[in-house]
């Protein structure tokens, strides 16, 4: 594997992780507003 595809493979698990606590932390703001 070259070093641009475990580039790649990095960002793009970076960006798998980013995208999951995005939907992670809207869950929490909308269960949040439910509350109040």
């Amino acid at each position: 594997m070259s070093l641009y595809e475990k580039g790649s493979k990095t960002v793009e698990a970076e960006n798998r992780v980013a995208a999951i606590q995005e939907v992670l932390r809207q869950n929490l703001i909308q269960r949040f507003r439910r509350m109040i």
